[in-house]
């Protein structure tokens, strides 16, 4: 069990600035830390009160609760997108953030809450903190911490499910397509970078879900056409 919330504990933890925080994390739980952002204060905080109060580790207890029980029985579908649309999508989404008056909101928060706000760990907060104290566009900025993030996911995604034991389900009636996650060069290594993603309707999907006999105590997993999906829902 998770030890209760120290109040004592989580008033000396929060006189300290952000960075030596994650600071004591890194010391208490390496694992932990480099997995929360420096600045979002709240999950630091409590991963230190854990470690520090708890019989075990938050990296542990994550460790523990790597093959969740409340999957099992599940068909989980991970959605794919080639990597030359997905950049292109996150480069639209930075532009419209930022024309849809994104600028004005953090600036706004600012005000209220100064830069040790929960929202600061947000990705676009800030870098819009920059342009606003320095000056300049961080529409570009913003894109590339979103890249980031995004293949942080995709690497996750494309290892995690047999680390769990997941098994893919088979959906062999239906075309693939080898959708790259990286940009690497072409090697006996490009597929390993890369996703085998289902091209599938979501009606022809439905009905397919409905005939998964998925065993009670295992977890199956599909990688679908993100791309595909959404051209035969639009169509």
């Amino acid at each position: 069990d998770l030890p209760k919330a120290n109040q004592e504990l989580r008033e000396s933890l929060e006189k300290h600035d952000s960075e030596s925080l994650h600071s004591m994390l890194s010391e208490l739980d390496p694992e932990t830390s480099k997995r929360l952002h420096i600045q979002d204060r709240n999950r630091v905080i409590r991963a230190i009160e854990i470690a520090t109060e708890g019989t075990h580790k938050l990296s542990e207890i994550h460790e523990k609760d790597r093959g969740v029980a409340w999957l099992h029985g599940a068909v989980v579908l991970i959605l794919c997108w080639s990597r030359r649309e997905l950049y292109r999508r996150i480069d639209s989404r930075a532009r419209d953030m930022v024309q849809n008056g994104a600028m004005r909101e953090v600036e706004s928060l600012l005000k209220r809450f100064g830069e040790e706000s929960a929202l600061s760990s947000a990705i676009g907060f800030q870098e819009i903190a920059k342009a606003l104290q320095q000056g300049g566009d961080p529409t570009e900025e913003i894109a590339q911490s979103t890249r980031r993030y995004a293949k942080r996911q995709l690497t996750y995604f494309r290892n995690e499910p047999k680390k769990r034991g997941w098994r893919e389900a088979k959906l062999s009636a239906y075309p693939c397509r080898l959708l790259d996650s990286e940009p690497t060069q072409p090697s006996r290594h490009s597929k390993e970078k890369s996703f085998t993603a289902v091209q599938i309707s979501v009606e022809d999907l439905c009905r397919e879900l409905q005939n998964v006999d998925v065993p009670s105590h295992a977890v199956l997993f599909v990688y679908l056409d993100a791309e595909y999906l959404l051209a035969e829902a639009s169509a």
